[in-house]
Parts: C-alpha cells; sequence; structure tokens
C-alpha cells in the first residue's frame, strides 16, 4: 500500500516508520527542510526508543521529502500528522491542517482512485466536516476523510502504535473506517 503521511512530528514520525517497517511503501513530508535532512541521513529529530534502529529496518520501504509531487498521486491513503497548538483562547490552531490540505488539492484532482485522508491531528468536532466541503467545493469526489486520534506516550510511542490498547476511527464510511482500522499497526 502507498502511505503518504504530511507531518514528522512525534506521530507522524512514528506511524510513517511504522507502517514502511510493517511492509507499506511509506513517504513522510514536512515543510522543514532540515528535519528532513536528518531524516533522509537516518537521524531521527525526536528521542524515542527503538525508532530510529526501526527506521534503519524499514528504509527500503521509507522517503522523506519537503515536496508534495507526484507522491499524493500514487497514494491510497493520507495521513496527516501536522501540529495544532493551541491559539490565545487555548482552542487549536488548525492552520498547518488546512495549509496541508489546500497544497494536496491539485494533486487530488488528478488521481481517478478513492483516496483515504485520516486525520490524526488534534482537532475539535466538525472539522472533518469542513475539509470535506472543501474538497467537495473544488470538484473532488473521490475522496474519504476519517478521523483517527493517535493514543501515544512520549518514550512509549513505539510500543503504543504497535501494540495499542485501543484504536479509534470515525468517519462517514464503515468500509473505509475498517481499512483504516486495518491498517493500524
Amino acid at each position: 500500500m502507498n502511505v503518504v503521511i504530511i507531518g514528522t512530528g512525534y506521530v507522524g514520525l512514528t506511524t510513517g516508520v511504522t507502517l514502511a517497517y510493517l511492509g507499506n511503501e511509506v513517504t513522510c513530508i514536512d515543510v522543514d527542510k532540515d528535519k528532513i535532512s536528518m531524516l533522509n541521513r537516518g537521524i531521527t529529530p525526536i528521542y524515542e526508543p527503538g525508532l530510529e534502529n526501526m527506521m534503519k529496518a524499514a528504509k527500503a520501504r521509507l522517503n522523506f521529502a519537503t515536496k508534495y509531487s507526484e507522491c499524493i498521486i500514487n497514494s491510497d491513503i493520507i495521513f496527516f500528522a501536522v501540529g495544532t497548538p493551541p491559539n490565545e483562547d487555548g482552542s487549536p490552531n488548525l492552520r498547518y491542517l488546512y495549509n496541508a490540505y489546500f497544497e494536496i488539492l491539485n494533486y487530488l484532482k488528478r488521481k481517478e482512485k478513492l483516496t483515504v485522508l485520516v486525520n490524526k491531528s488534534t482537532v475539535p468536532v466538525g472539522t472533518a466536516d469542513e475539509l470535506d466541503s472543501i474538497i467537495k467545493d473544488y470538484g473532488i469526489t473521490n475522496t474519504q476523510i476519517v478521523s483517527n486520534p493517535e493514543f501515544l506516550r512520549q518514550g512509549r510511542a513505539m510500543a503504543d502504535t504497535l501494540y495499542p490498547d485501543r484504536i479509534v476511527v470515525g468517519g462517514n464510511c464503515e468500509a473505509v473506517e475498517c481499512f483504516v482500522t486495518s491498517i493500524n499497526p
């Protein structure tokens, strides 16, 4: 399966490395060129026991990039794991999430097959509906948006990803929800 992970922070990097380790072709994208340069040299920008070793083991199926390019067109599933820092009022700032969606619209429009868009970022209820509306207004009908929040603990993220005590998936299509549940390590 061709997987794209947008965002290489704690959640995105752990998810991407694990999915590649389990046999998927994964491209992790981030706007931070220095971080991508480190990752391409096999160095993780975060400390997580086992992550660097798993990254080395999955190297043949794991790519890091700063540009969306054709990896979006070839993807089966796209995970959004971008930061949602708090606004002054405490609500999550969704600009990075919306920017990521707007970045991929032209690529999604050129695709013929269904693409599953999975949101792992922390967002308020209703965000998926807003994003789906934007995508549909752009004329894209071959996507399904699913929410899949993470429950990772720093220092235990690899174990939490490989052996989760719960997987939460929500969306408008039961078949797509089952698909996302099955790909989760």
